[in-house]
Order: C-alpha cells, then sequence, then structure tokens
C-alpha cells in the first residue's frame, strides 16, 4: 500500500469503523443477516435480468409481427395499385383485410415508396 494512503487510514474514524467492522464479523448472527442480505440481492438482480430478457424477446418478437404486417399491406397496396384484382392480392392475409386496404388506399410512406424503386 502506498504510504498517503496507508497514513489516510489512520484517521479516528477509519480505525473505529475498522474496529465495529471487525467486531462485528465475530458476531455469527450478524454475519448469517449480512450473507442473507447479499443473497437477496442477487437473487432480485438476477429476477429483473430474466424479466429484462424477457421483455426484450417479446417486444423483438412483436415488432417484427408488425414489421411483416406492415410489408404485407404494403406489397398488397402495390398489387392493388398495380391493376390486380383483390381476390388475388392476399399474401397471407384475409381477404377482409385486402378489402380494408383497397377500400382505404392507405398512402405509402414516402420513404418506404422510395426505397423500393431503387
Amino acid at each position: 500500500m502506498r504510504p498517503e494512503i496507508a497514513e489516510a487510514w489512520k484517521t479516528p474514524e477509519i480505525e473505529e469503523a475498522i474496529k465495529e467492522l471487525q467486531k462485528l464479523s465475530k458476531d455469527r448472527s450478524w454475519r448469517e443477516a449480512y450473507n442473507d442480505r447479499e443473497k437477496a440481492l442477487r437473487d432480485y438482480i438476477s429476477i429483473m435480468h430474466e424479466r429484462f430478457e424477457e421483455g426484450l424477446e417479446k417486444g423483438i418478437e412483436k415488432g417484427i409481427e408488425k414489421g411483416i404486417e406492415k410489408g404485407l399491406r404494403l406489397s398488397a397496396q402495390r398489387l392493388l395499385e398495380s391493376g390486380m384484382e383483390a381476390e388475388r392480392v392476399v399474401l397471407g392475409m384475409s381477404l377482409d383485410v385486402v378489402a380494408e386496404i383497397e377500400a382505404h388506399r392507405m398512402p405509402l410512406h414516402t420513404d418506404v415508396a422510395e426505397k423500393s424503386k431503387t
């Protein structure tokens, strides 16, 4: 240990804290309570990590589903705009969804439409 650090440990407050820790560490019930608290904290962190991972996975799955649906709707809209009949534009969607797209002719997002033209 560097001399300046060793010297800093010689303050009355630090010496008192060290004595108190040494006294408490000899007390079995205090050590058990401390170890129980540490275990509870580790368990809590582990559970929170698992829940975060589960939530992240569910969020990714939901995002993928929305992206697929958006892509299918965009494809259906383009096919309808090109003159294809609604009955032929199913693409894994129900005919009701295709009819809804045809009826509403949702505007294409310009950034998606422009990227697909290139």
